[in-house]
């Protein structure tokens, strides 16, 4: 009976430790969940079934928008995940200089986006350093905040700013793998890119997994560099679901704000799945 006391006096400790963070979780994220799911298929507080989500789909900017997204994420997510395996795989041997290049890629994981801004319009700017030099060199100057380039800009920011973090993930999964493994297909004659294609990635497919997942959130959350370079209509290369999303709430139009946000959640959502249902490891041959 003792054992029983003790047991649910930890139990009911530790639910008061969670019922703080538990009632702000429900108050500002399931609750405005439910209210968004709502507003998505009612109009004046009347049920309209799926009318928004048709007229949103038929919207030529939100088409737009998706496209660019889609096409954002699917060029983002794996040159960002190639660069930090590079990356990771320099830093897990004993090259030289290796110290200043981790520098190099956890430096942006501190700095406020207000200061990369800046740094990305001092360059890329129609007065900017690139112009500057493609002036000198006697070449026409290039509008890349402008125009279509700035998607190519955006790209560059996403890789920039989180591929310290990614390259952290990845170096911690090289870690994880038995020393013994690599020794062992070394005294069997097996060359530096077998052991990378048998041994290496099969035992990182976890790492790579959670660093997809991550970098698929980051890339929808890169919405405030985009934001403070294109405004709320950026070229049409780099308008985001993100944008169309802002520029409804700006006008108050709840149900196309909410449609959008809905079925960027099933996106991500959906995408998460795929990635869990990913075979986590494979056998080593």
């Amino acid at each position: 009976m003792r054992i029983l006391t003790l047991k649910n006096k930890e139990t009911f400790t530790g639910l008061g430790y969670l019922a703080l963070p538990l009632a702000g979780f429900s108050l500002f994220y399931i609750a405005p969940f439910f209210i968004m799911l709502n507003r998505s298929v009612t109009r004046g507080g009347t049920w309209i079934g799926f009318e928004n989500y048709e007229n949103v789909l038929r919207s030529e900017a939100f088409r737009l928008a998706a496209w660019n997204t889609f096409r954002f994420i699917g060029m983002g997510v794996p040159a960002l995940m190639l660069l930090a395996l590079c990356a990771a795989l320099v830093l897990d041997t004993r090259a030289r200089g290796k110290d200043g290049f981790r520098a190099a890629f956890v430096l942006p994981l501190v700095l406020p986006a207000t200061a990369v801004i800046m740094v990305v319009r001092v360059f890329f700017d129609h007065g900017g350093v690139v112009n500057y030099v493609l002036s000198g060199m006697g070449r026409d100057t290039v509008n890349l905040l402008g125009s279509a380039h700035i998607f190519w800009v955006f790209w560059g920011i996403f890789i920039w700013k989180n591929a310290g973090f990614a390259i952290i993930l990845m170096l911690g999964g090289l870690l994880q793998i038995p020393k013994d493994y690599h020794e062992a297909a070394r005294m069997d004659g097996a060359n530096a890119w077998q052991r990378l294609r048998k041994i290496t990635l099969p035992l990182m497919a976890p790492t790579f997994i959670f660093v997809a997942i991550l970098s698929v959130v980051g890339a929808f959350k890169s919405f405030r560099e985009a934001f403070a370079l294109g405004g709320s209509y950026p070229p049409d290369g780099a308008y985001m679901v993100q944008h169309f999303i802002q520029n409804n709430f700006d006008r108050l139009n709840f149900p196309r704000l909410s449609v959008a946000s809905v079925l960027t959640f099933i996106v991500i959502f959906a995408c998460v799945l795929v990635m869990f249902a990913w075979p986590e490891e494979s056998e080593l041959e």
